[in-house]
């Protein structure tokens, strides 16, 4: 007898979505004097523009909330950011990686480590049950997603590790609130819910890209539909059950590899996956094997790296080799991008 047929799975969020990309002004003053616009702010409008093919607006500083247009405005971390108006499912995807394409095609777009990417992701159709089970599998899965970005990132006060903090106690006991409003308290973390638990807007924020996020569209398309991808799967599962010593998926534990692989949907031999999440499978892998640091003395992320070198083997027998030269930089990039076969 052959194989069993897997299921499939198909990334078909529709979900809401805000990005905020964060550049240097071109002078890389932070603060403009007085209250001069940054320099390069009328050349980031038209860039924006031209490659969103929407309303773009130039505003002072401010809380951007609802807007129906994409917004340059100053930012006193690095000097600029922009603003996109809410957008969905594959069509938004596809219009922020054209701006960020725009960027990575201009020399005079710079960013550096001042830099990052934010993600606002829509939960309002969720229950309040809901929303905490994804912020409780983000804390979970929390260390694999840190493991997908540089050490500066891993380091930084504005993109703080949950998991390293006294927020949650392995063995506590948590109410669907008490999640949403811890995670709630402080803007910094790697996943907040500080606009859903104030009431300002029902989504929660994740912070951990770095600034070159800003300058690469394959970057970005995937990492947006990670993301989305994470929240349609978590808000579906059962949440985790009560502290269970040996028990990883128990309370709110840190998963390693093969089991945020399995969260995913992504593990070998789960699914038949369609060819838009197995890109994003693929440059998921690729950037753990960029980024997550084998430690020969059995360091803290010993076990999460012989379980990505596990995946990794297993996939190979299935045929599939993980090169991350070619799952991080793709020869052909449009087609990378813009290919109808790999929307979904």
């Amino acid at each position: 007898m052959g194989a069993p047929l897997l299921q499939n799975l198909t990334f078909n969020s529709n979900r809401r979505f805000g990005v905020e990309l964060e550049i240097l002004a071109f002078d890389k003053k932070k603060r403009p004097e007085g209250d001069k616009m940054p320099k390069g702010t009328d050349h980031v409008v038209l860039l924006v523009k031209n490659n969103a093919e929407e309303n773009v607006e130039a505003r002072g500083y401010e809380h951007t909330k609802e807007t129906t247009s994409w917004v340059v405005k100053p930012d006193s971390s690095c000097g600029l950011e922009i603003c996109s108006p809410p957008m969905r499912g594959w069509r938004g995807i596809r219009k922020v990686c054209q701006v960020v394409d725009a960027f990575q095609k201009d020399p005079k777009i710079e960013v550096n480590q001042t830099c990052s990417v934010h993600v606002h992701i829509e939960v309002a159709d969720l229950t309040e049950a809901q929303v905490a089970n994804v912020i409780a599998y983000w804390v979970k899965c929390e260390p694999i997603f840190m493991d997908l970005v540089p050490a500066i990132r891993k380091r930084n006060r504005y993109c703080q590790l949950m998991g390293m903090t006294n927020l949650f106690e392995h063995d506590g006991t948590y109410t669907p609130r008490n999640i949403i409003d811890k995670v709630g308290e402080i803007k910094y973390f790697s996943m907040n819910s500080r606009c859903y638990k104030n009431g300002d807007r029902k989504t929660v924020e994740i912070r951990i890209i770095e600034g070159e996020g800003c300058k690469d569209p394959y970057l970005i398309k995937n990492w947006l539909r990670l993301i989305l991808h994470f929240v349609e799967m978590t808000s579906k599962l059962p949440p985790p059950k009560p502290y269970t010593p040996g028990d990883a998926f128990s309370s709110l534990l840190w998963l390693d590899t093969k089991d945020v692989m399995t969260v995913l949907g992504f593990a070998p031999g789960q699914y038949e996956l369609s060819k838009g999440l197995t890109q994003t499978r693929n440059w998921m892998l690729a950037r753990l094997m960029k980024f997550m640091t084998p430690d020969v003395e059995r360091g803290p992320r010993w076990k999460a790296y012989e379980e990505l070198k596990e995946t990794l083997a297993s996939l190979q027998e299935e045929g599939v080799v993980v090169d991350p030269t070619e799952h991080l930089s793709p020869k052909d990039l449009a087609d990378a991008l813009y290919n109808d076969n790999l929307r979904f």
